[in-house]
C-alpha cells in the first residue's frame, strides 16, 4: 500500500498501526516502535497487535492553534 492510500483508507479510522504511521511519517520501523515506546501517543495493546490513537496522532503533528486542512 503506499503513502496515500494509507492516508485515505485512515480518514475513517480511529486508529492507526505502526505499519501506517511509518508510511505516514515516512520514517523507519525501528523509529516508529520507539514513539510508541516513548509514549507520544495514547496507545491500546491487544494481545500482541499495537493501535495508535487517531486523536492522539493528530495532535502530535498539527500544532495547538493550527487549522488541520
Amino acid at each position: 500500500m503506499d503513502k496515500a492510500a494509507a492516508e485515505r483508507m485512515n480518514d475513517v479510522q480511529k486508529t492507526y498501526r505502526v505499519e501506517d504511521i511509518m508510511h505516514i511519517l515516512d520514517i523507519g520501523r525501528n523509529s516508529a516502535y520507539n514513539l510508541v515506546k516513548e509514549n507520544h501517543f495514547k496507545v491500546v495493546r491487544i494481545g500482541t497487535a499495537i493501535r495508535i490513537s487517531r486523536k492522539s496522532f493528530t495532535a502530535l503533528r498539527v500544532p495547538k492553534g493550527e487549522k488541520r486542512d
